[in-house]
């Protein structure tokens, strides 16, 4: 009985057993060789396999320090659901109350409690433990104030950022535009080395809050490692060092043109994904941008200002571009663009199209190879007459095109543009349909 539950319980053992009992003293040399490397190769599998049992029986309780400071990380990012604003000490908080010893492994940890938030609510006391803990680690910083019962908790968060800026990593606002400018002020000369992402998110932005304040520049002792700047939902005027960023997200208008375009300028040399998003009647900005580094670029905003914006962008590298065409009260002209996309992103090959389209879009992207066209959520995309047929210069248009995806209920109009390419003699695009992109 105890053979067979051995057999059972450690299948190598066996297996190794009967390899030795298997042995023949008769056999050639040759033979006996080829029979040692067997014996070999199952006592090694045999002690695999105790060594894996071995580390089943040990208690987690026993596990080196080291281990169990991963295991209680792993533990805290399964928690966190890759959600930024979520509250990633409470799973800390859960393993530090288990025993004596994984408090101490805890506290001792200090990745541990890097990643604090202003939601759910804590008080003062809390913030002063969490930054103590986190010792000299860099600190992301998540500030949520979007009613008015987050103001207090978010605003004791908010001041800890001059005191603790030099060991910033990541800094999010989401908050009201008066929220965030009051705590921008005592940002002007102090540096952020460490700083890697700025996230601001005005929450206010359809109120209107009188006069543009001027622009205030942010971190003016350095911010060498930032790589990405998000300015959501308010004029640009906060200003970090750009110079080595890497993805840039702003808005503005009229009276945010002329700083927007500096920044941009700041910007040109290293950003490689860049997203605009322009309020109607923003003043042309008339001297041109070259963009060495830019592979991806995102443009939502009605016709005229996308037209504004593609002729002063100059992307040798740019691969992908995606267009969201606001739809205008006013009745708008057909884009129009005096250069193509061949002098200025003589590289791309995939165009993406959200919003309120029509004639006059693909002529100015020949070399396009896809074309994707997706919902504006939570408005549909309206296709106008940019498949049509009639329109000038169809005999030339997108002479790469090779592939057209976009939502099921286009089909009819996309294969009516297939077949006119085929009565000219052109290539006919492959049509996907998917519900969404």
């Amino acid at each position: 009985m105890e053979s067979e539950i051995n057999s059972l319980s450690y299948p190598a053992l066996a297996e190794f057993k009967s390899t030795v009992i298997a042995l023949d003293p008769s056999s050639s040399y040759a033979d006996m060789l080829i029979q040692f490397q067997l014996v070999e190769a199952a006592l090694a599998r045999a002690k695999l396999e105790r060594a894996a049992a071995e580390n089943r029986l040990i208690p987690i309780a026993s596990l080196p320090h080291e281990i169990l400071s991963r295991i209680f990380e792993v533990h805290r990012d399964l928690h966190s659901d890759s959600d930024p604003w979520a509250d990633r000490i409470a799973p800390s908080i859960r393993v530090s109350h288990v025993s004596a010893k994984w408090r101490d492994i805890a506290l001792s940890t200090a990745s541990l409690w890097t990643a604090v938030a202003s939601f759910p609510h804590f008080n003062n006391e809390f913030y002063h433990a969490m930054i103590h803990r986190s010792r000299e680690s860099s600190l992301e910083l998540a500030i949520r104030a979007q009613d008015p019962q987050d103001v207090h908790s978010a605003s004791l968060l908010a001041e800890f950022i001059p005191l603790q800026t030099r060991r910033l990593r990541v800094l999010r606002i989401m908050a009201p535009m008066d929220f965030i400018d009051d705590r921008m002020a005592a940002l002007r000369e102090l540096s952020a080395p460490r700083l890697t992402r700025l996230y601001l998110h005005n929450t206010t932005h359809g109120v209107d809050n009188g006069s543009l304040p001027p622009p205030q520049q942010i971190f003016t002792g350095g911010a060498q490692r930032l790589f990405r700047y998000d300015a959501i939902y308010f004029d640009f005027r906060i200003w970090p060092p750009l110079s080595s960023i890497k993805v840039l997200r702003i808005f503005f208008c009229d009276a945010a043109a002329h700083t927007a375009h500096l920044a941009l300028r700041e910007a040109a040399l290293t950003v490689s994904r860049l997203c605009l998003s322009v309020i109607p009647r923003a003043r042309p900005m008339f001297q041109a941008i070259r963009m060495p580094s830019l592979e991806y670029m995102e443009i939502a905003a009605q016709l005229p200002e996308t037209a504004m914006l593609l002729e002063m962008t100059e992307a040798p590298s740019l691969k992908q571009l995606r267009l969201c065409i606001l739809k205008s009260n006013r009745l708008a002209p057909p884009l129009h663009v005096h250069v193509t996309a061949v002098e200025k992103y003589p590289g791309l090959q995939t165009l993406q199209l959200r919003g309120a389209l029509g004639s006059g879009i693909l002529p100015i992207f020949p070399t396009i190879q896809s074309l994707l066209i997706a919902d504006f959520p939570p408005r549909l995309t309206q296709l106008g007459d940019i498949f049509d047929s009639n329109q000038e210069a169809f005999s030339t248009l997108t002479p790469c095109l090779t592939c057209i995806t976009a939502p099921e209920r286009f089909r009819e109009s996309i294969h009516a543009f297939g077949a006119a390419r085929r009565s000219l003699g052109l290539s006919v695009p492959r049509f996907i349909a998917t519900s969404s992109i």
